[in-house]
């Protein structure tokens, strides 16, 4: 999500990253996952995301990976874990390599 500087500071964000999450929760999704970059923590854990710690998403392709954690990239990952499997599950994401991979045309960064 981008906000232009002049739209800044107005609640835009935080609405539409605290509508996205309450859909994914009325859409019974287990969890949702994605990086900000670390001064942004504190915007995302306001809207009701949770810091992972430890934990880093790969992009890319299997071939060309893009970890969250490579070098000159300074990014959280934060989650929400919606449902009770994804509440029992949430543990076994912290401090992890979780690699995203959607195929060959739907490459992620």
């Amino acid at each position: 999500m981008v906000t232009s500087k002049e739209a800044r500071g107005r609640g835009y964000g935080r609405q539409l990253v605290t509508a996205a999450r309450e859909r994914m929760i009325t859409q019974n999704l287990d969890l949702g996952l994605f990086t900000c970059d670390r001064p942004l923590q504190a915007f995302y854990e306001s809207a009701g995301w949770r810091a992972l710690p430890g934990a880093v998403l790969i992009g890319g392709t299997p071939q060309a990976p893009f970890p969250s954690d490579q070098p000159g990239f300074d990014k959280v990952t934060v989650a929400g874990f919606f449902s009770p499997a994804g509440q029992q599950a949430h543990a076994s994401f912290r401090h992890s390599r979780i690699e995203l991979y959607p195929g060959e045309i739907d490459k992620l960064w």
